[in-house]
């Protein structure tokens, strides 16, 4: 049982790990020190014994497989509240193990031996020459494909796993939210709310970006005491949490000079109307033709990274 306890610090190292040839993220440092500050904490028995565990799991594609699947065992929900208040979670663990999988065997032990260094430096390089510029499969000639590697690249957008991004589903509130916490917390961190979510189930994904965005007045419920984190979010539902983003942070925007920007502005709901110019004001939304705004149509993951692309340009 020794290992199976040690065993969870020793995933945490996953994050330190590269995302390979799919994903071109940057080491997070302070997970990093995280995980070092962890493993410092055991004792000399716990540490050897989870290097040997790491060495055997780096073995072969077979022994990462199963590797995954320990780790999956591991993560019950106190591990997983512990990994993600320190920017870890479940996603990030499974696509950096079978990104190891496209490394060599020579590297990967290479790896356990940078990190029992604690040697940040050769971290990175592993890292590095398993990095490459097509990060999503599925983006190939896409049009959005240069605002979605430059924002994965930036650690502000994820995709789904293996590769691929799904450019074209729709983009939920909860998805949403957690991209625009990472782009708030480019400018300082945010806190979490301690109120009473109805809807924002403890221990999911989303509930400490939620909180956060709920705190920072990015995001609000909808009038009922629910969040609806699963539904997906309306062009001017994004609009106006794009402007309560610029709120929270200090960024002042241009004062719209009028709110008739669009020609179905009637459709648009009382509460969105001037963030919706606002957004339009400050080049952030655009029309989909005809000079209309569509704002109860939901949107894709590729239109909510092409709008993040032009926040965090205008706010960096």
């Amino acid at each position: 049982m020794k290992i199976k306890k040690t065993a969870i610090y020793i995933l945490a190292l996953c994050l330190i790990m590269p995302l390979s040839q799919a994903y071109a993220e940057p080491i997070d440092i302070e997970a990093m020190d995280f995980v070092f500050e962890r493993f410092e904490g055991l004792t000399y028995i716990k540490k050897a014994m989870a290097y040997q565990y790491m060495e055997g799991a780096m073995n072969n594609e077979n022994s990462l497989e199963n590797f995954k699947g320990t780790a999956d065992w591991l993560l019950n929900e106190e591990r997983l509240a512990l990994l993600e208040k320190n920017g870890i979670d479940r996603s990030d663990i499974m696509e950096n193990l079978d990104a190891l999988k496209t490394w060599t065997r020579e590297d990967r032990l290479s790896l356990v031996d940078a990190f029992k260094q604690k040697d940040r430096e050769d971290i990175r390089e592993l890292n590095e020459k398993y990095t490459r510029k097509d990060m999503f499969t599925d983006m190939d000639g896409h049009w959005a494909i240069e605002a979605v590697e430059e924002m994965a690249t930036l650690g502000i957008i994820k995709g789904r796993g293996n590769g691929i991004f799904d450019p074209d589903s729709r983009v939920s509130r909860a998805e949403f939210a957690a991209i625009m916490v990472r782009l708030a917390e480019t400018k300082k961190p945010l806190a979490e709310s301690p109120a009473l979510l109805r809807d924002i189930p403890s221990g999911s994904w989303y509930e400490s970006p939620i909180r956060k965005a709920y705190k920072a007045g990015i995001l609000s419920g909808d009038g009922k005491g629910k969040i609806r984190p699963g539904e997906g979010i309306s062009r001017q539902e994004m609009a106006v949490m794009a402007v309560n983003l610029s709120n929270s942070i200090g960024k002042s925007l241009p004062q719209p000079a009028n709110l008739l920007v669009f020609s179905d502005r009637a459709s648009i709901a009382w509460w969105a109307k001037k963030p919706v110019a606002t957004a339009k004001a400050a080049g952030w939304i655009k029309g989909m033709g005809n000079g209309r705004m569509n704002p109860a149509d939901t949107v894709t993951r590729a239109q909510a990274v092409a709008l993040i692309k032009r926040i965090n340009n205008y706010i960096n």
